[in-house]
């Protein structure tokens, strides 16, 4: 992270604050976690949030000699992955991890003069401000797709103007009430397994080292989490297809991932390929459209989640998706729903793909400038 930002932060009177000895906090203060989950995640402190702030026990704080280190240049160090590694090796414990204050002493920096130092800071720190902008923009496109897909989902697009119907408030007599709250009189409401197929895949013996060195994609739900699935981790051969209950699911089928981490996330099969046994696939019929469906879900994920069974980390069956009740517009209009989410989606892909080459550029010039592998120019 390029700023150390602080939403929901406790606060104390300026008395205690005053009579604090050490812990406030001044602007470009390096901040590090000393335990707990995030033990060694590192912050860069701006005073733009709060002129005063101070930390508490489980932060350490870094402030560098100003003749001889930049502090920004120490915070990007710290993040390097040879920071990372460093600061990992001086971690004690697995259940309860922690960082013990003397780890600075076993911290090596390269350390170029002050002037080449705030330099590659001021590079790396444009490029982070270029990612910032980027998730930023991630952020709005996605707020305005959620918004929009409220829009469409409850209200619809009239096909004879292509646009949105007037709200039941504005025009009560275009809706009906169904198990799914108001809808558009010319919708019905149908269980989503009823036309459409579904079925779950199945692991392949996994102590058949072959069966893993295949070409036939194999989607686990852990990959469930991205909105088009292009590519898998794992790819499996013929005969662990043929000796397994995996099965193929064909490209622009819907996956669901079923339980774990991911469970009621949603994707997009881009490819043909087969999926285990906490992937259920949805290939609609002729009287649906699949992107539709997909949308539905992403739109229907906490309704969804609400019927998971368990305590802890939910649980989908096929039955629970099968007889989950889901919106049926006409096909034509299903397409006009399509096509307007289409066009936001198209926007969050293009910024994710930028996003992406932003983080490989930043990792790439860190790699390069923090090593002294590439130098760089002073004015």
């Amino acid at each position: 992270m390029w700023r150390c930002k602080i939403f929901k932060s406790k606060k104390i009177t300026n008395l205690f604050y005053s009579k604090m000895n050490r812990g406030r906090l001044a602007d470009l203060d390096v901040l590090i976690n000393k335990d707990g989950a995030n033990t060694g995640k590192v912050g860069l402190y701006r005073d733009a949030f709060y002129k005063k702030a101070s930390i508490n026990e489980h932060l350490f704080l870094l402030r560098g000699c100003e003749e001889l280190i930049d502090n920004i240049y120490l915070y990007y160090d710290l993040l390097s992955e040879t920071g990372q590694l460093q600061i990992k090796r001086q971690i004690t414990g697995s259940a309860q991890p922690g960082l013990n204050s003397n780890f600075i002493n076993y911290y090596y920096i390269n350390l170029p003069p002050l002037p080449q130092q705030k330099k590659i800071a001021q590079i790396l720190s444009t490029v982070d401000e270029v990612i910032e902008q980027t998730e930023s923009a991630i952020a709005k496109y996605q707020a305005i797709k959620q918004g929009l897909m409220h829009d469409l989902f409850t209200r619809g697009i009239d096909i004879n103007t292509g646009k949105l119907r007037p709200s039941p408030q504005d025009a009560p007599q275009l809706y009906k009430e169904s198990a799914l709250g108001l809808i558009p009189r010319e919708w019905e409401v149908q269980e989503l397994g009823k036309e459409n197929e579904t079925y779950a895949g199945g692991t392949p013996n996994r102590s058949i080292d072959d069966y893993y060195k295949g070409e036939i994609p194999w989607v686990a739900s852990g990959e469930v989490n991205q909105s088009f699935i292009f590519k898998t981790k794992e790819s499996i051969s013929s005969d662990a297809l043929r000796f397994s209950s995996a099965k193929m699911a064909p490209k622009e089928s819907v996956l669901i991932a079923m339980y774990g981490a991911t469970a009621a996330q949603v994707s997009m099969l881009k490819i043909d390929a087969c999926t285990n046994q906490a992937v259920l696939a949805i290939i609609p019929n002729s009287l649906w459209n699949n992107y539709f469906i997909y949308y539905g879900l992403n739109y229907s994920k906490d309704r969804i989640l609400f019927l998971a069974q368990g305590s802890g980390q939910p649980n989908l069956n096929k039955k629970m998706i099968d007889t989950t009740q889901f919106w049926k517009p006409t096909l034509a209009e299903q397409k006009l729903v399509v096509e307007r989410l289409g066009g936001i989606e198209s926007k969050i892909q293009t910024e994710q793909q930028a996003l992406g080459k932003y983080q490989q550029l930043k990792a790439g010039l860190m790699q390069d400038l923090l090593t002294g592998r590439v130098g760089v120019v002073v004015d």
